[in-house]
């Protein structure tokens, strides 16, 4: 019993966080493994599967993360088929980029982000680039990475060693939002964003997990 009710709940999530591509004639409630897409990039094996963030999850995050959007960019890092793009949007950052390596992926992203209208929207500077997150180049402006668990230590190294070696060149406010933070060691052993913080999000009944955010800037 205690398993059919956990298989309900599980479809239950998933038909309620459907309903985001069903108001908004969107594609991102998928999960998809890397497998099946044709990624040239030498680091796939060193990425993770994608999944949506969850629409709730995210809302909870952006509220217990105070910032001046107007002051940042927001770029996400492996932003697969863009919900977090078009979620971030309700807040009127000053653009908003999405970074992801596979083409397919990219592709559906672009087509979310045509076809996206919602009252919500503050921020209508959008995008999805095709590109390897180690070989992105870092923008020179204030800006809040998402990472939803995107890729594992090697490439967070590069990826991190990157945004570093930028703010050296150029210091700047940077937060990064890492959601299910797996590689969050390789922050903590550069030290160059000593401010961290845990946020507490809801616990998921559906899953039977306690969900992390850990929120690193300088």
């Amino acid at each position: 019993m205690r398993l059919i009710a956990k298989n309900a709940l599980h479809r239950a999530r998933w038909h309620l966080d459907g309903a985001f591509d069903r108001r908004y004639g969107t594609t991102t409630t998928k999960v998809i493994a890397l497998s099946t897409l044709d990624i040239s990039s030498e680091n796939v094996e060193h990425g993770v599967y994608y999944e949506p963030t969850p629409t709730a999850v995210f809302r909870q995050i952006m509220r217990r993360v105070p910032i001046r959007h107007e002051d940042f960019i927001f770029c996400d890092l492996g932003s697969g088929l863009g919900r977090t793009l078009l979620l971030a949007s309700d807040h009127p950052f000053r653009a908003i980029v999405g970074v992801e390596f596979s083409p397919t992926l990219h592709r559906i992203a672009e087509e979310n982000i045509r076809v996206y209208r919602s009252r919500r929207q503050r921020c209508f500077e959008i995008r999805s680039i095709c590109v390897d997150a180690a070989a992105y180049e870092i923008p020179a402006e204030p800006t809040v990475f998402f990472l939803y668990n995107p890729f594992r230590p090697p490439v967070m190294r590069q990826v991190v060693g990157n945004i570093r070696a930028s703010l050296d060149r150029k210091p700047r406010p940077t937060v990064v939002i890492y959601y299910n933070p797996l590689s969050a060691h390789v922050i903590d052993e550069l030290g160059f964003l000593p401010h961290k913080r845990e946020v507490r999000l809801r616990y998921d009944v559906t899953r039977e997990i306690q969900r992390r955010v850990v929120v690193y800037r300088n």
